[in-house]
């Protein structure tokens, strides 16, 4: 907020001001429940911030700080106060959101799973062709490398016969054929 009103960092609950840090509220404070803020802003309040006056919340009544002094006003002077009946109706309501929403959660929980399944099942299924794979490809390069050492001698027995053929096939040039 702007201008002289001043409003503490954080979040009003329960007659203070709470820090930054304590309005986070941890898992177990608030079970499995969403976090719902804990600052609302109350017509009385809105009055003093359009005055442009400090104010403080404290046991239930605004305190409008003036240069002067203070004036203090009651919560119920200004704020209509629900009663019970519609306050009960209200959280009934917000509970009957809250379990919908909750088996909206269970059933899209319930598709996950079932996904999950499903991808195990095709995981599981691909693993026994691909380790056969795997082993047919081990086999292969063992196979390979066996041949590739035999393909190397074969080579070499081949260069030396050639080798050897062609000390053989000797020609004598300027001896007549046909001797006898």
């Amino acid at each position: 907020m702007e201008g002289p009103h001043r409003r503490p960092p954080g979040r009003w609950r329960w007659g203070e001001w709470l820090t930054q840090e304590e309005t986070m509220l941890r898992p177990e404070e608030t079970g499995s429940m969403p976090l719902i803020p804990m600052w609302t802003e109350s017509a009385l309040e809105s009055e003093a911030l359009r005055a442009e006056e400090d104010y403080t919340l404290k046991g239930g009544q605004l305190k409008v700080k003036k240069e002067l002094g203070e004036r203090p006003f009651t919560l119920t002077d200004s704020t209509p106060v629900p009663d019970n009946n519609t306050l009960l109706s209200a959280i009934q309501a917000s509970r009957g959101a809250l379990e919908e929403r909750m088996g909206e959660v269970h059933s899209e929980v319930s598709l996950l799973r079932q996904d999950l399944r499903k991808v195990a099942e095709r995981v599981t299924s691909a693993e026994s062709p691909i380790s056969e794979m795997e082993d047919t490809v081990r086999d292969i390069r063992k196979a390979v490398s066996k041949t590739k050492v035999i393909n190397k001698d074969v080579m070499w027995r081949l260069e030396d016969a050639e080798n050897r053929a062609q000390r053989n096939n000797l020609r004598f040039v300027g001896f007549a054929e046909g001797l006898t």
